[in-house]
């Protein structure tokens, strides 16, 4: 059995939003884990 690849049509432009917001999201966790949900760095 051979398995394909789902193909979903985006835009390039679409494409790159998706990776920028994905970005911005993964700096606003590794900033969270940084300094806690209140934004004061642990001692």
């Amino acid at each position: 059995m051979t398995e394909t690849i789902p193909r979903v049509p985006i835009s390039w432009g679409e494409l790159i939003d998706k990776i920028t917001i994905l970005e911005i999201k993964v700096a606003r966790l590794e900033s969270f884990h940084r300094t806690g949900p209140l934004g004061l760095s642990p001692q």
